[in-house]
């Protein structure tokens, strides 16, 4: 049984979160400082396949195959909050990114889109 404190994430799993990520990250054109590449990384070194950071870039995203790919209501849920994670690591949300996460959100079935999905991480982060 998968819980919280103990899963695998696939290599699959790993490449196709690293490419929604990168997606969003590209959508506004701006990474201050490098932070969002940063968290990418650090994604990919976390979930044990650093082999596939020179790779961030290669891949397209869709976010119909990604909900197949990732399969569990917590590795989606893992991969929306990433998501939340890095837009607003430069510290706002811009519009570009506003409208990928709602394209996003759709593709996953959340009610409210991204103004539900901002709200909803938020009020689980600590």
């Amino acid at each position: 049984m998968q819980n919280e404190s103990s899963f695998l994430i696939s290599r699959d799993q790993a490449r196709v979160i690293a490419a929604g990520l990168r997606t969003l990250s590209e959508v506004d054109g701006a990474d201050a400082g490098g932070k969002e590449r940063a968290l990418i990384e650090e994604f990919l070194r976390d979930a044990g396949h650093p082999d596939l950071i020179a790779a961030i870039g290669g891949d397209s995203f869709d976010p119909a195959t990604a909900y197949q790919v990732l399969g569990t209501r917590f590795l989606r849920r893992l991969f929306l909050e990433a998501a939340v994670i890095l837009v607003r690591s430069d510290g706002r949300v811009s519009e570009a990114e506003h409208e990928a996460l709602d394209w996003l959100s759709r593709g996953f079935g959340v009610d409210g889109g991204a103004d539900a999905l901002l709200a909803n991480t938020a009020a689980h982060q600590f």
